[in-house]
């Protein structure tokens, strides 16, 4: 890429372009991963008759090669050179690649492929490709390791906006939502974490048609534990709901959870309370919150107690 800035196009095209693929074809593994790491930016400097003559074909090959390295970096970069050739081009070329690479039996490959989903949907509608995304999704929601759970968790605020409202609610809120009863808890805690994220991208009336609702709903769970992440749930959309949402439905919601049988949920309860006092504007609403706080700090448990006065 610096040698070509001093080069004419025409050199570029017809020489550059070549020693490149030739670096994307190497014997070594090291440099084919290099390169993979390199053509989306090489790309940028070619014409699109070059990119689907000479990278791609050598692209197709690196979709099969043995280095798992090779197989991320070509996910990583392949959807950045949509943009470049077109709808149709794309459709002709990189889909292919695109769905091989879907099938790859590492989660990393896939991955990377999911958070560059923003490139494809540039030029080739999501909802051609939802059939083919979402059982890989799927697979990948349900992995055994918690630490890639969260991971396509993480990435799922990004595809709410690469999906639309409408196909994300098709195809994936529900998935989204059951994060919220994962058996680990870092997994519940990091679900509430994408909260802010989600509101950004699909709005208030979003959460409140399916987020509240599943919080509402767990307030009622058997576990305790999946009781307190309702409360944090709470807390964190505390952060950026309109007041008159966290006055008519956040509060009543706490206010519930305070006469838990569980010291631990009261516990929690009193610290959310407390937090959202400071944004709640109605008199008879905080005067409910403090009359809740006051019977709190009465409770039989003594870390209620210091946590509800405190």
């Amino acid at each position: 890429m610096d040698i070509a800035k001093f080069l004419d196009k025409e050199t570029i095209l017809h020489y550059l372009a070549n020693y490149f693929v030739n670096f994307l074809q190497d014997t070594e593994a090291e440099v084919r991963t290099m390169a993979a790491a390199k053509f989306g930016e090489f790309c940028k400097i070619l014409d699109t008759p070059t990119i689907i003559k000479k990278v791609i074909p050598a692209l197709k090959k690196l979709v099969i090669d043995t280095s798992l390295n090779i197989r991320i970096a070509l996910s990583e970069n392949l959807l950045s050179i949509a943009p470049l050739i077109g709808g149709d081009n794309t459709s002709e070329h990189i889909v292919p690649i695109f769905l091989s690479l879907l099938r790859d039996e590492n989660t990393e490959v896939k991955l990377s492929l999911l958070k560059n989903l923003d490139e494809l949907n540039k030029v080739v509608s999501i909802d051609t490709l939802a059939q083919s995304l979402v059982p890989v999704i799927n697979q990948l929601s349900a992995d055994k390791k918690w630490r890639a759970r969260i991971t396509i968790m993480e990435y799922f605020p990004r595809l709410a906006k690469t999906f639309g409202e409408s196909a994300f609610d098709q195809y994936l809120t529900s998935m989204f939502l059951s994060w919220f009863e994962d058996p680990v808890f870092a997994v519940r805690e990091a679900v509430v974490k994408t909260l802010k994220e989600f509101n950004e991208v699909l709005g208030v009336k979003w959460m409140e048609k399916n987020v509240i609702p599943k919080l509402v709903t767990m307030q009622k769970n058997e576990s305790y534990l999946l009781r307190v992440s309702s409360i944090l749930g709470y807390n964190k959309m505390v952060e950026f709901l309109p007041v008159d949402v966290i006055e008519k439905i956040i509060v009543p919601s706490l206010l519930d959870c305070a006469k838990d049988i569980v010291p631990n949920v009261r516990l929690n309860t009193a610290k959310a309370l407390k937090f959202l006092n400071a944004y709640v504007k109605n008199v008879q609403v905080k005067g409910n919150i403090t009359k809740t706080l006051n019977q709190l700090a009465t409770d039989a448990d003594t870390d209620v107690r210091y946590y509800s006065s405190k």
